[in-house]
């Protein structure tokens, strides 16, 4: 059969054709490419993406899916032991486990203690332990400086920083460069706090540096656990141990994972659950716990509380030359002021997140002062939060609190210390130590804005913290000075809760001299308080009237024993004037049907919230519910649960996705 003809179509034709495929490909390959290309960026980057929109759901999905190697913490990075890295789980060692070192101090202070023999004995609210029993330390097995969160620092020189700093703009780089080698000597080892917004990336790298090349580590660490022996009415038990600088590396750290592998068969696995469980145990029986660290006298208050024997000497008046605390500042955000500088890794932006990191330091703050029987109350925005329902406004970024300046003095006795909460189930609410800092300013009670500040509970993984401020009696002449200052409306408002309006009324404005007479009976009111020392502010010119502090009232906060003032609403009042009746803020909406405050954006049309079916919002009201009832009801018997820490969450979703096998 002849072969048919081969068709040629016109040169014209072929040219089109090619022309009319071309221009499909680009219509349509293009596109396909990029989501290709997104999809693959999603598939291998899944686990950080998931981290910044994580949400109940989340939750909810590790308590279905919780692994059964979730507690183990891998000591294979300190065994040396190549092997341990062929198994699934074991591929986590070179991850930072911030569970791991406190799993391994444990185990160092039960193999020391020995009855009574490493007790001390002048400890009234705690378990001291002796000298010979002290903990290796070194910041950088809790800075989390191998996280997988977008920088993996180098500190030994200032190549890393000087890359870091040829990313900015020129004006900004040559500014910044200045800063940095004013601050910095020639090993690049900075000396003092930054202050320029800068990136995260260069704000994280100051911090670290600071902390690791200056080698400055706390005092001593108190740890927190659940009292068990149920011979007082506090449900905590703090021991206080000594710790030492861990200087060749981790040496000393690792010389305890060999020899907790060597005494337990060989493993390279240890679970901070398990040593938990078993240090309660050994603590509660060589307890010398002698009195309740809560008692009555915590609910009341009294003038002696605010100022002691005598009222401040004019010693304590002298005005501080610097700033003490200091934030970190970011380029394009206000935000980096809700974190110290020095312990800074990111901004959270993840609801869930922030609500996680705020709650857990809410509770160990709560528990901290509450095991040492500090005075010590909500304030400001915080107390705005129990007022509504019990927990932490969700667009607030730090927690308040007050203290009397003498309750503040004790506080001021643990300046330098590390705090490590274990009450709470630590495979579960993740293992955080809080450093607090005291401003050694306090006593100076001078309104000075630098350092409004008393002092600071800081969550050294992420920078976050409680704002600690003393009330007192201030010197006459700030007293005097406030009746000038922008103050005055503050003063006079303790006085007269109308004193805006009284001030906006028509009879006032037209009549100037019974506005000063008004003025005139106020600050005489004021004075007399003053004299009757029952009159107190902090430096930033609060003041509070020893009748709408005290008695304190008992209730709870994040599901924690808490303490507000007597008289909370006319505080709360004088402070937010809406805040008492206006459910809306911004971007949040407060929803009866849920008693949280939830997203404006989800289920616009609902606002009273009964006909909303997001799953995110009704797993946030099962899960707070436990805590909103005990606001008013503490002794309430009801089952409540840590939040999940995200990275558990992200560690057990790992093993999960790694097909772990339980051993």
């Amino acid at each position: 059969m002849p072969a048919e003809p081969s068709i040629k179509p016109p040169n014209g034709l072929l040219k089109y054709g090619i022309l009319s495929l071309r221009r499909c490909c680009a219509r349509y390959l293009v596109p396909f490419v990029v989501v290709l290309v997104l999809l693959f960026l999603y598939v291998s980057r899944q686990s950080i993406t998931r981290e910044s929109c994580l949400t109940n759901v989340d939750a909810q999905n590790f308590w279905q899916n919780r692994h059964p190697q979730l507690g183990q913490s891998n000591l294979g990075k300190f065994l040396n032991n190549p092997a341990s890295l062929a198994t699934c789980s074991d591929a986590f060692s070179s991850e930072h486990d911030s569970r791991l070192v406190p799993a391994l101090w444990l185990d160092l202070i039960m193999s020391k203690v020995e009855g009574d023999s490493q007790i001390k004995p002048l400890c009234s609210k705690s378990v001291c332990l002796s000298d010979e029993v002290r903990l290796p330390f070194r910041w950088g097995s809790f800075l989390g400086l191998d996280r997988e969160n977008g920088l993996k620092l180098d500190l030994t020189d200032c190549s890393q920083l000087r890359s870091l700093i040829k990313g900015q703009s020129l004006q900004k780089k040559s500014s910044l460069a200045s800063s940095i080698n004013r601050y910095a000597s020639e090993e690049c080892q900075i000396k003092r706090p930054v202050n320029w917004p800068i990136t995260e990336d260069i704000r994280r790298y100051i911090g670290a540096n600071y902390m690791l090349r200056n080698r400055q580590i706390p005092e001593k660490i108190v740890i927190l656990t659940a009292d068990v022996s149920k011979k007082s009415s506090s449900p905590y038990l703090a021991t206080e141990v000594g710790l030492y600088e861990d200087t060749i590396g981790d040496k000393d750290i690792k010389e305890l994972a060999l020899r907790f592998s060597e005494t337990n068969g060989g493993k390279e696995k240890i679970s901070i659950s398990k040593q938990t469980n078993a240090f309660k145990k050994v603590i509660n029986k060589v307890s010398n716990k002698n009195s309740s660290s809560s008692d009555a006298k915590t609910l009341n208050l009294t003038a002696e509380d605010f100022y002691g024997k005598d009222p401040l000497s004019s010693a304590d008046e002298q005005a501080p030359t610097y700033k003490y605390f200091h934030e970190a500042e970011i380029s394009g955000t206000h935000l980096g002021y809700h974190y110290d500088w020095r312990f800074f890794q990111k901004q959270i932006s993840n609801n869930y997140e922030r609500k996680v990191v705020l709650h857990r330091l809410a509770k160990a703050w709560l528990r901290f002062s509450y095991t040492f029987g500090l005075k010590s109350w909500l304030a400001h925005g915080s107390l705005l939060g129990w007022y509504w329902n019990g927990l932490n406004l969700p667009w607030d970024q730090d927690i308040d609190v007050q203290m009397p300046y003498m309750s503040f003095t004790e506080l001021a006795a643990h300046n330098q210390s590390l705090i490590l909460d274990l009450v709470d189930d630590p495979d579960i609410a993740g293992v955080h130590l809080y450093f607090l800092d005291v401003n050694p300013h306090f006593k100076n009670r001078i309104c000075d804005k630098e350092n409004v500040v008393d002092a600071r509970f800081i969550d050294t993984n992420t920078g976050m913290y409680v704002d600690i401020t003393a009330l007192a009696i201030s010197p006459k002449s700030e007293l005097d000075r406030s009746f000038e200052a922008d103050a005055k409306s503050r003063l006079l408002q303790v006085f007269d809760a109308n004193y805006k309006d009284e001030i906006r009324s028509a009879t006032l404005v037209s009549k100037p001299f019974i506005l000063d007479e008004y003025h005139k009976q106020l600050e005489e009111k004021a004075s007399n308080s003053w004299h009757s020392k029952h009159l107190y502010n902090c430096k930033d010119f609060h003041f509070y009237h020893l009748e709408e502090l005290g008695p304190l009232i008992e209730t709870s906060f994040e599901g924690e024993i808490a303490y507000v003032p007597q008289n909370f609403k006319n505080i709360l009042q004088r402070e937010y004037p809406k805040g008492l009746t206006s459910k809306c803020h911004g971007d949040w909406l407060y929803r009866p049907f849920f008693g949280v405050w939830t997203p404006l954006s989800k289920c616009p049309n609902d606002v009273y919230g009964d006909e909303c079916n997001d799953r995110d919002m009704i797993l946030e009201e099962e899960y707070t519910r436990p805590y909103r009832l005990k606001r008013g009801h503490w002794n309430i018997s009801v089952k409540q649960s840590p939040r999940v820490d995200p990275y558990i969450l992200k560690r057990n979703q790992d093993l999960n996705s790694r097909n772990c096998e339980a051993q």
